[in-house]
């Protein structure tokens, strides 16, 4: 059992990227353009080091996902008047004319695998797999050595 609980989280999640990407490969957007869209949309002003640790992704794929994404003319980059290292993200008019559908897209998949289950269930089941998440970041960040990346 726990060996394939993260096997299926792992199916779930490819399925999904495949799905996004299917839908959005004609507007010239990957899986991880679309999810950083959608975070942004709702966290405009981040920078790009937070946006990695929110997401739980490194810094180089980061980096190349916003670079596509302002040459594409979907996202602005300013520098961050607090760090100036630092740029923060911002969604442009083609990128907010974007977000609704993405956020559809999304959420229709959603409804889709869990259109047989019981709401109050896949509110459990969520949680669940939110806390395992949480606790697995920290045994890492409390026994990897510090090199670990997890929530950076």
């Amino acid at each position: 059992m726990v060996s394939t609980l993260g096997s299926y989280i792992s199916i779930l999640n490819r399925q999904k990227k495949i799905y996004v990407n299917s839908i959005f490969k004609h507007y010239g957007l990957g899986y991880s353009s679309c999810v950083f869209l959608i975070f942004i949309s709702t966290n405009e002003g981040i920078n790009q080091k937070e946006l990695c640790k929110r997401l739980v992704i490194d810094e180089a794929l980061a980096t190349r996902t916003v670079r596509d994404l302002e040459k594409q003319g979907m996202i602005l980059k300013r520098k961050d008047p607090e760090k100036p290292r630092s740029n923060t993200l911002y969604i442009t008019e083609k990128g907010w004319e974007l977000v609704p559908k993405l956020k559809e897209v999304f959420y229709n998949w959603w409804l889709s695998i869990t259109d047989n289950i019981d709401e109050q269930q896949v509110e459990w089941l969520v949680s669940q797999i939110q806390y395992m998440s949480e606790k697995a970041r920290e045994i890492n960040r409390t026994n990897c050595n510090k090199d670990y990346k997890g929530d950076e």
